[in-house]
């Protein structure tokens, strides 16, 4: 979680970038403005020179994400989450890289800033209950301005369930205070008397009263906890610093985890000097599932933004429930704002769908991916179901634009489960592509500098078991290729600059870059995963060609990915900055 120092800090990062983009453009509109260039925004074109982007935002809610656990097997050897190691959100609190990886990514991480979701206006969420005597199940469903939930009935002894398949949970739960303890210990410290003590989910709680903790002090009588590696355990590593079989078996030894009481103290956490429980309580109502978690750094996300992006939104189910939107022939998309006449309160709605998303049925992910790809390849017209329309008030009713971005930012807890979709008029995969891209560059699938697009199995028979055991086809890997390789719209320019931060070479081959050549005649750097064409498994590089959108994918949105989501998608990621805003000259002269 960013401290507010950080948000600010990322803030002026990105104003920076803005201006720099405003003083190089504006000697470009001196020398090339063109009559009816579109106004993009009340300033005038010389002074702000970028085109916001779309970014269609695909939310999971499919039933895996009301899990309190994070993914569905524990790292490392695909095994059961029955053991200490499932109230662990990280491996252990030893300052090094392997401890620092995380276990149950949903599960309460010491080192983790947890901070409320924000409104619409960016003000936020209000802070759980630091007492832990009455802790939301569901803060986000309490407190959203639409369809909001009452608290309501006895605040019960709720430990850790999962969360409500309609994201509308309305209870409370204890875990400290009256109500909260054992009554009576035997001599080795189990429980024979009434015990309402609160537990993680996994087995009783460990706070019995009697034992020492790692640090020499009696265990309280209940209250919240984790689990970590003992620090004098030792896990033999490979190469790629993972546990070797032998550290498997070591690290998934229950006697090896120590239980640490979370005590009602002031601890300095991100920078931030911030109470414990205050910490914990704001992890139970906001983060303690992957729905909930998911919602909160949605909300924590695109708060950040202004009106500079264009948002379209659907779930990965397009109906059968309350909160199912699917892109269909009537989506629009927009910036994100509530001021505009043609889509009043869009701002609102987007941030109401994000509070009120809930989690039932499978995980068609290949499915959503397409409607997002055919969004992208709507045809002309002259209103917001054109996704490269730029309405203008000055000139009515507007024009489209040729370096208008598309991003896909699929955000999903796992692997895609279902039957083979049906695929998009003149679809190619990786097994079949095109000899030449677009661009007029080469494809090939024995060139070792494209292997990481090309290299996906595909089943012999064409066929998919619908949990997605057999190699089926079309992958999401294929899907993303097609809407990446493929021209969307073969009628507008393709405007958008090639974008290569990275012009290192010698991994996939040895051909250097040469001093005065175009970067793109090296195909170690044109295919390389930093630059564009991208295959990362975060964030997908910005297209070259319009109508090219890059996927934005999280598998496994573990907790410490919560965090990366914010970051890596916020302003210096998704805002108007070099990277995805596109210059209005060549947009003006491109189409």
């Amino acid at each position: 979680m960013r401290t507010s120092f950080k948000r600010a800090l990322r803030s002026a990062r990105t104003a920076l970038i803005v201006a720099s983009l405003a003083f190089s453009m504006s000697q470009v509109f001196a020398a090339v403005g063109q009559p009816g260039d579109v106004d993009l925004s009340p300033t005038p074109p010389d002074l702000d020179a970028s085109v916001d982007p779309n970014i269609v935002v695909t939310f999971d809610d499919s039933g895996s994400m009301a899990s309190n656990y994070m993914g569905d097997f524990r790292p490392f050897d695909q095994g059961t989450w029955s053991g200490p190691w499932r109230c662990a959100g990280r491996i252990g609190d030893v300052l090094d890289a392997f401890h620092a990886k995380g276990m149950n990514g949903v599960y309460y991480n010491p080192g983790v800033l947890y901070t409320p979701p924000v409104f619409e206006d960016g003000t936020s969420f209000p802070a759980a209950d630091a007492t832990l005597q009455a802790v939301w199940l569901d803060g986000i469903a309490t407190h959203r301005p639409v369809n909001a939930v009452t608290p309501t009935g006895t605040i019960g002894n709720n430990n850790n369930p999962n969360s409500a398949a309609g994201a509308n949970d309305s209870g409370r739960t204890r875990i400290s205070g009256a109500n909260t303890t054992c009554t009576t210990f035997n001599a080795a410290g189990t429980c024979t008397g009434t015990d309402r003590r609160w537990t993680c989910g996994q087995g009783t709680s460990p706070l019995d009263a009697t034992h020492n903790d790692p640090f020499g002090v009696r265990y309280p009588n209940g209250g919240p906890y984790y689990y970590r590696l003992k620090s004098s355990v030792t896990i033999p590593l490979d190469s790629f610093g993972n546990p070797t079989a032998a550290g498997r078996t070591t690290l998934y030894t229950a006697a090896n985890w120590e239980a640490i009481a979370i005590p009602n103290t002031t601890a300095t956490i991100q920078g931030v000097s911030v109470n414990q429980w205050q910490n914990f309580a704001n992890w139970y109502a906001y983060y303690r599932t992957r729905n909930i978690m998911t919602r909160t750094a949605l909300s924590r996300t695109f708060g950040q933004f202004g009106d500079n992006i264009r948002v379209a939104w659907q779930t990965i189910w397009p109906s059968g429930n309350s909160w199912n939107v699917g892109i269909n022939s009537n989506t629009i998309i927009t910036n994100l704002n509530d001021t505009q006449t043609a889509a009043p309160n869009y701002r609102a709605n987007f941030f109401s769908f994000l509070f009120q998303v809930g989690a039932s049925n499978s995980t068609p992910d290949r499915q959503a991916t397409i409607r997002a790809g055919e969004f992208f390849r709507r045809a002309a017209s002259t209103d917001l179901k054109d996704p490269y329309f730029q309405p203008d008030t000055r000139n009515p009713p507007g024009r489209e634009l040729s370096c208008r971005q598309n991003f896909h930012m699929l955000v999903t807890d796992g692997y895609w489960n279902e039957g083979n979709p049906s695929t998009p008029s003149g679809f190619f995969g990786v097994q079949n592509p095109p000899a030449t891209l677009p661009d007029g560059m080469p494809f090939s699938r024995s060139e070792a500098e494209s292997r990481v697009f090309w290299d996906v199995p595909v089943s012999p028979t064409g066929g998919c078991s619908s949990d997605g055991s057999t190699d089926c086809y079309p992958s999401i890997a294929d899907i993303a290729f097609f809407y990446w390789a493929k021209d969307l719209r073969t009628d507008l320019a393709n405007t958008v600059p090639f974008y290569a931060p990275d012009e290192t070479t010698g991994v996939t081959n040895t051909i250097p870059l040469q001093q005065g050549h175009p970067i793109l005649e090296n195909h170690e750097v044109y295919y390389n995963p930093t630059n564009d064409p991208a295959a990362r498994r975060a964030v997908h590089g910005h297209a070259r060609h319009r109508g090219q959108p890059p996927v934005l994918e999280r598998r496994r949105l573990h907790q410490s990915e919560q965090r990366s989501l914010q970051a890596a998608q916020g302003p210096d990621e998704l805002g108007r900055d070099h990277r995805l805003a596109a210059p209005c000259a060549q947009c003006a002269t491109g189409d």
